[in-house]
């Protein structure tokens, strides 16, 4: 669904998987985010 706010445990979840060098990819199939959304998760850390 376009424009729904993420939890902030989706949030550290994505921050946390990044930093054990997860791919994107790899992180969109484990937590239904889109790519475009992490990214700008990534980006703002």
């Amino acid at each position: 669904m376009a424009n729904t706010t993420k939890n902030m445990q989706q949030i550290r979840h994505i921050l946390q998987l990044r930093a054990q060098g997860v791919r994107i990819r790899e992180i969109r199939n484990a937590t239904g985010v889109s790519w475009p959304t992490i990214r700008i998760y990534l980006r703002k850390q």
